[in-house]
């Protein structure tokens, strides 16, 4: 897909409970993780972060899902 089109998103398992996710992400240039404010834990997200840096796979950023517009 990489030679059709200029950027390929891939939505993934969550990368602590489930393996699938680094599975992925180790074919990926890079991986932004999602977070749910009000649920996920900053401990959860470190180690989420630290497994795919482990792996070799870029961490390109962080998306928080779940804030209010207010």
């Amino acid at each position: 897909l990489k030679a059709i089109y200029d950027m390929v998103i891939v939505d993934s398992s969550p990368l602590l409970p489930v393996t699938d996710g680094l599975h992925l992400a180790r074919q990926a240039d890079g991986v932004v993780l999602a977070v749910l404010q009000g649920r996920s834990r900053l401990p959860q997200v470190r180690e989420a972060a630290a497994r795919l840096r482990k792996l070799g796979v870029r961490v390109l950023g962080l998306v928080v899902n779940g804030v209010s517009h207010k």
